[in-house]
């Protein structure tokens, strides 16, 4: 009569379990760091969403000014840095730059736009 046994030993069981704890150790930084990638890509998505946003209502809400205007959304810092190109007759064509960046300065988003402002009557 036959007395073995069908399944796996002990030894094959933690041979197998250590293997596999060794193939997880090298792939879990690797999953970490692309959890941080998806972050900072989501990140980048809101701040161009935010400056596309910011440059459609530049002369919607009020009239557009030559300067540098500085505010704060979520943990970003936001600068609105408009700056004059070209004087003709009718006012001038200016250029604003928007930039956001993290509140330790990292940049995320820069976006240019072209604008004329009027000259008052």
């Amino acid at each position: 009569m036959n007395n073995s046994r069908a399944g796996f030993s002990l030894i094959e069981v933690l041979v197998a379990f250590t293997i596999l704890s060794l193939v997880l150790v090298a792939l879990i930084p690797g999953q970490a760091r692309l959890l941080g990638r998806a972050a900072d890509a989501e990140q980048q998505a809101l701040a161009f969403d935010y400056a596309l946003s910011k440059a459609s209502e530049l002369t919607v809400l009020e009239p557009l000014e030559v300067g540098t205007v500085e505010t704060t959304y979520r943990n970003w810092t936001v600068v609105q840095e408009t700056m004059p190109l070209e004087q003709i007759e009718r006012g001038q064509i200016v250029e604003t730059n928007i930039r956001i960046s993290l509140s330790d300065s990292r940049p995320l988003v820069s976006h240019r736009t072209l604008n004329f402002i009027l000259n008052a009557p």
